[in-house]
């Protein structure tokens, strides 16, 4: 037996559209999973938004050359993040700070994809994968070239620290 069609369903029909279908309430279980699942997107949203922003202000922060010779010993890596060696000398680098206080050593980076690190590197003859060491007062004392390990790093920290 054929159902039997509603004013609203024989106007669609008319029209060309097809019936709104009929859709059940959700259960309060339902309700809740929906609710859970779009807390946790929330959550990995906003997640990955404040780790964006503190990475970007955490990459300024250390381009930002003019931290140097403001009384503090500065080591600057000259890198690009599209260079294995500079990627490996920054691995190792960050690891050798891990020992020395922020007040003790400024590390700062002088980026080659932007105008002012390629100026910098520029200015103190400097190539991919190098630590440049200034004293606190912003003079270069010494240069290693090319990737090395951490604890030759943190020697070479230890003995830049103590010679300023």
């Amino acid at each position: 037996m054929a159902q039997k069609k509603t004013g609203k369903a024989r106007a669609r029909a008319r029209k060309g559209k097809a019936p709104t279908p009929v859709t059940k309430p959700l259960t309060r279980r339902e309700s809740i999973g929906r609710i859970a699942t779009f807390a946790a997107i929330a959550l990995l949203v906003m997640g990955g938004a404040w780790w964006s922003v503190a990475s970007v202000q955490a990459d300024r922060h250390e381009q930002d050359l003019s931290r140097l010779g403001k009384g503090t010993p500065a080591i600057v890596q000259v890198h690009d993040p599209n260079c294995a060696p500079c990627l490996a000398l920054e691995r190792e680098t960050r690891a050798a700070l891990k020992n020395f206080e922020e007040d003790q050593l400024t590390y700062l980076v002088a980026s080659l994809t932007n105008t002012t690190g390629q100026a910098f590197a520029s200015r103190h003859r400097a190539g991919y994968a190098t630590l440049l060491f200034f004293d606190a007062s912003g003079t270069l004392t010494r240069s290693i070239r090319g990737p090395s390990d951490r604890d030759t790093l943190t020697t070479a920290f230890q003995s830049h620290i103590g010679a300023n």
